[in-house]
């Protein structure tokens, strides 16, 4: 059994792991202890030596102090506006989709253009779709959220109501052993603050915005504002699991487009016992931001939390639902959450009673999707982690069908490697939650690949493998219905920045696990890294998979390479996993919104057993390709909220679900 204990200066004579750090007035060191016994000989270990018992984590390993960079805010313009400059309250009335009048006499509720857009900053009126959700009475009741930052002022007006102490805990040792999370007051460490404030900010006490889950439970683990070790983001990870249902972390590894590095050891235990012993069992809910190096030409596929099947991956999209210019790409994004880019931004609490109208980056998108996951847990508590994400799989929304990209995948869902899934959809997600039935056990099929001699990688060329999946079939780990898949690979390199690497499902499904990055001019290579995809969802694992692996010479500069070099590299080792059901998922019904679809029709036509050319946007519409859609069934909604046939020149929402046909998928 592995136990973190703290103490200010004490000698033990086991197995441990010490970090040390001195932040506050008195130097505090935590240690990690590697003994037998249970939880109760543990603290009577603690007492015995003065310590202080904090949790379990399981397993044990050298730990090497490493630097985790929040995916702060990109740079805006600085509003910051304090209580003092909020004396004229007013109160303003909306009107939910429903026609229900909601009431927030919130000074700068009428800003928040991402929770109810009226056309405050462009003709689009895309939001979250929070409003029919709050006037359920839905709005984040019993539902616990900690923010794993630098800290959260609870002291701030618009969160010490919602804070919750017993979510909380000091990492760094800068409070004593009372483990408050309050911050060092610096714009540098306001960062957790301004996440908490997007969840849980207090509604209608006349200061500030509203949060998206406004009567949801937060808390703060501080845990960054200087290195961190395996064991502290460990403990941080699994702190009072059984009462903090969603977990948001806007961190991770440098975005720089250099760094590739991910959770060690104890990390991924940590993340795995969460989603198996959180929440009673029901698993925790881990957010994670998906990274802001994009305008560094960074990729996602490089940070090893992202690519955790038990990590939620979020990025961002601006009011016009185009992708921020700070995202980063990749395969195991699973939705977007509308942030901003440059303006307008979110609204959010600041340190002491500060507010500031200009918080972006993909540290804005993934609270916001925390605070969206909270009304869905309020609605339906009993669901589990994995139910979470197939919400979220046949919820999202296409924001921008324009954009280049969006393909559907072999199960009909509509994937892209900057949106996931799409966009989130507050109301579609507690609509289906409340009685959504949960999923299959979870399986997982491991198929290791032969590489015997190893697979040399051509200067500028590419090296292809096939691997041929039964699913493992008639084993207790068959898996015909896919979630995630991964793939677990090593790789030398003469300049890993030059490579990409993609997946090709047997549905014909192309998942560009890992993008070449131009800053990058490591020679390690991959050693035993994961990647990760979610663009093979509900797909039929059967089949034959292709991996490529292509060098892109001269795609980094700082690369020294030969011209008259033969190999820049070589494929050491694959293995292929499968996670997902032995059963079929239910099928996806796709919500096309009516801002987002144009149909016309010269006449009244009804969809109901007739043949008709279509082009909904997530099928045939720009920039999308269909893969041979049949029409089964349809439920027509028309301009005026009736069930029925449409009206010419009205646009109109329309659930579909229908039968998929895809190409043959190519091999070596």
């Amino acid at each position: 059994m592995l136990i973190v204990l703290v103490t200010a200066c004490c000698l033990l004579q086991w197995p441990l792991v010490a970090t040390g750090w001195q932040t506050g007035t008195k130097p505090h060191v935590f240690y990690a202890v590697e003994m037998d016994g249970g939880t109760h000989v543990a603290q009577a270990l603690a007492e015995e030596h003065g310590l202080e018992f904090i949790s379990r984590v399981k397993r044990v390993q050298r730990q090497h102090p490493h630097i985790r960079d929040k995916r702060a805010a990109v740079r805006g313009l600085d509003y910051n506006t304090h209580h003092k400059e909020q004396q004229n309250k007013h109160t303003v009335e909306t009107e939910d989709q429903q026609g229900q009048s909601l009431t927030f006499n919130d000074p700068l509720w009428p800003m928040q253009w991402e929770l109810f857009n009226r056309g405050q900053y462009s003709s689009s009126h895309s939001d979250l779709n929070v409003m029919p959700v709050w006037s359920r009475n839905i709005t984040g009741d019993g539902v616990v959220v900690s923010i794993i930052d630098d800290g959260v002022d609870h002291t701030n007006m618009d969160l010490k109501r919602n804070f919750e102490a017993f979510a909380s805990f000091d990492l760094r040792g800068s409070h004593g052993l009372s483990h408050d999370p309050m911050p060092l007051r610096d714009e540098e460490n306001s960062h957790g603050t301004k996440c908490a404030g997007e969840v849980a900010m207090e509604a209608n006490n006349s200061y500030c915005g509203v949060g998206i889950a406004f009567n949801a439970r937060v808390g703060g683990i501080r845990l960054l504002d200087g290195k961190v070790t395996d064991s502290m983001e460990a403990t941080s990870l699994t702190f009072n699991n059984d009462f903090i249902d969603v977990y948001v972390c806007c961190w991770g590894p440098r975005d720089d487009g250099q760094e590739m590095t991910g959770p060690g050891r104890l990390t991924q235990k940590a993340l795995m016992l969460g989603t198996h012993k959180g929440r009673g069992g029901k698993g925790s809910i881990f957010v994670w931001a998906s990274g802001n190096g994009g305008l560094l030409n960074d990729h996602c596929g490089a940070d090893g939390y992202v690519n955790s099947i038990f990590s939620i991956a979020i990025g961002a999209v601006s009011h016009t639902g185009d992708p921020a210019f700070f995202g980063e790409p990749c395969p195991a994004v699973m939705a977007v959450s509308l942030t901003g880019d440059t303006l307008p931004l979110v609204t959010v609490s600041n340190l002491g009673d500060g507010c500031v109208k200009h918080f972006a980056g993909t540290s804005s998108a993934a609270p916001i999707a925390a605070g969206i996951l909270a009304l869905v847990l309020q609605a339906n508590p009993d669901l589990t982690w994995r139910d979470v994400q197939h919400l979220i799989a046949i919820t999202a929304k296409v924001p921008n069908p324009k954009e280049p990209g969006w393909s559907v995948n072999g199960a009909g869902y509509h994937v892209h490697d900057r949106y996931g899934f799409g966009l989130l959809d507050a109301g579609l997600m507690v609509q289906q939650a409340i009685h959504f039935q949960a999923v299959a056990p979870h399986r997982k099929c491991t198929k290791k690949l032969n590489l015997d001699p190893v697979r040399i990688l051509p200067s500028g060329g590419e090296v292809c493998v096939t691997i041929q999946s039964a699913g493992c079939d008639g084993m207790d780990s068959e898996v015909n219905t896919l979630e995630h898949v991964q793939v677990k690979m090593s790789l030398s390199s003469v300049c890993r920045g030059d490579l990409s690497i993609t997946l090709v499902s047997p549905a014909g499904t192309v998942s560009m696990l890992l993008g070449t990055r131009r800053n990058d001019a490591s020679t390690a290579g991959l050693r035993n890294w994961t990647l990760m995809s979610v663009q093979s969802w509900g797909e039929n694992p059967h089949g034959a998979w292709t991996l490529k692996v292509k060098d892109n010479k001269g795609t980094v500069g700082g690369c020294l390479r030969a011209g008259s070099e033969k190999a820049a590299g070589a494929l050491l080792s694959v293995a292929l996993l499968l996670y997902g059901t032995y059963n079929p998922h239910r099928i996806r019904q796709d919500t096309l919104m009516p801002n987002n679809v144009q149909e016309r029709f010269g006449s009244s036509a009804s969809l109901h057993g007739t043949a008709i050319d279509f082009s909904f946007f997530h099928l045939a519409g720009s920039g999308i390709r269909s893969r041979g859609v049949s029409v089964r069934r349809t439920s027509l909604l028309t301009h005026d909220g009736s069930h029925g046939e449409s009206t010419p020149g009205f646009s109109y929402a329309c659930l579909l679900t229908a039968v998929w046909s895809v190409p043959s998928s190519p091999t070596c």
